[in-house]
């Protein structure tokens, strides 16, 4: 059984999705798409300025999310018909909302404006994003976490919980390796005392405790050899 509203609500999150990831790059000249707001049949989608807080700064295009013909609208088609528009003369309009001038599109007679350098760039952006995500998912919590339990089984739970005295160290040396972050006196400082802490509880004070205590001991005299006597 067809559910043509839930297939709607699919539709609009798919371009809403899409279009945000616009909001940081101009459209056309100065203006940029500051949000998407979805609605019955349609999708608003609102440009301005990127300072602009005062909503009359602000048009608001109501796109249709089909044509006539009933073919759904894709989300790079309603990008390339704001552009279109967002390049040209603000139309004539007496409607608003939320205090914003609203523009009807008319789709059977807008061409979409042709794509930009931006978009090649931002697919690549939301494929290492997925990208990111599946590692996530897989590497960093189903695969890492097979390996630590299987550790904790192999060298016991003591010793395994050792290896969290080197989190904070990892942490701090990948982003200075990777990224360029900054690595101090401060940081230095803590990842000593962390790896010393953690050397002390592998070694539970043995190396210390037996250098002392051989220390402390008196030398040990060598004895004299006794000649056996002869008769």
């Amino acid at each position: 059984m067809n559910d043509p509203g839930g297939e709607t609500v699919e539709q609009q999150a798919y371009i809403t999705r899409f279009l945000l990831d616009y909001t940081a790059v101009p459209l056309a000249g100065g203006t940029f798409l500051r949000g998407v707001l979805p609605v019955r049949d349609a999708v608003r989608v609102v440009t301005g300025a990127a300072d602009t807080v005062a909503p009359h700064e602000l048009v608001a295009y109501e796109v249709p999310l089909s044509d006539e013909d009933e073919e759904p609208a894709t989300a790079p088609l309603v990008l390339g018909w704001t552009r279109m528009l967002a390049s040209g003369p603000l139309p004539h309009t007496d409607a608003t909302v939320m205090g914003m001038p609203l523009v009807p599109v008319d789709t059977t007679v807008l061409e979409p404006a042709d794509s930009t350098s931006t978009d090649p760039a931002l697919r690549v952006l939301r494929t290492l994003v997925w990208l990111n995500t599946v590692y996530l998912a897989v590497g960093a919590a189903a695969i890492a976490n097979l390996l630590y339990y299987r550790g904790v089984g192999t060298v016991g739970p003591a010793d395994a919980s050792l290896m969290m005295f080197t989190v904070p160290v990892v942490n701090t040396l990948c982003p200075t390796l990777l990224l360029g972050e900054s690595f101090g006196l401060l940081q230095g400082t803590g990842a000593v005392v962390l790896l010393v802490g953690a050397a002390l509880a592998a070694t539970q004070g043995k190396v210390l405790t037996r250098r002392t205590t051989l220390a402390e001991q008196p030398p040990v005299e060598a004895e004299t050899p006794r000649r056996r006597s002869t008769t």
